[in-house]
């Protein structure tokens, strides 16, 4: 399933001029959204960074309620047949043929009532590393530290997120399952 739009949030188009009699919502770090409270002096540089979203009430809200389905996809798909956490050398990796259905789009998760948030660290480092294009956003969320590389333009001020990165206070890596982890590389960003 390819560009699902499974959200009631729509984001608001850079250009567009606040409406008094409209409730608008922020798109916080965390992956989910607050009430735009900001001052009409952000709109435009909040608008033109994909931040401001609008509310569709009359869409089914509580249609996904937890990530279960994504879950049934990650134990289906898991290989078993080796450790979850086995180390391989960047030369000798050996990559597992099973892949995950292929999901990109927008999925909001209702979980407003739920005990618990989703994890952010689950996120960012299980579903998003399984579907790198699908964009999971809640209502409740277990936040986490968060990293975050962005590039400005200097002519225009939009952001431009290089990499997004939760760590949780859990002091254990996360990896879905079946995954092979290769020897890390870091990362060099030029600012």
């Amino acid at each position: 399933m390819t560009d699902v739009n499974w959200t009631p949030y729509t984001q608001v188009e850079y250009g567009e001029q606040k409406q008094d009699n409209i409730n608008y919502y922020y798109l916080n770090d965390h992956s989910s959204y607050d009430l735009y409270e900001a001052a009409d002096e952000e709109w435009d540089n909040d608008t033109l960074n994909g931040r401001v979203f609008t509310f569709d009430a009359t869409a089914p809200k509580s249609t996904i309620s937890d990530l279960s389905l994504l879950q049934i996809f990650l134990d289906d798909y898991a290989d078993t047949s080796t450790s979850i956490n086995q180390f391989t050398n960047n030369i000798e990796s050996e990559i597992s043929n099973k892949t995950y259905p292929a999901l990109s789009g927008q999925l909001f998760v209702a979980n407003g009532n739920a005990e618990t948030g989703i994890s952010e660290t689950d996120l960012s480092e299980i579903y998003a590393t399984c579907w790198p294009n699908l964009v999971i956003r809640a209502e409740k969320i277990e936040r986490s530290y968060l990293t975050k590389y962005v590039e400005i333009n200097p002519n225009t001020g939009k952001e431009i997120i290089l990499d997004n990165k939760a760590f949780g206070n859990e002091n254990t890596l996360k990896v879905p399952p079946g995954t092979r982890l290769e020897t890390p590389s870091r990362t060099h960003y030029d600012f």
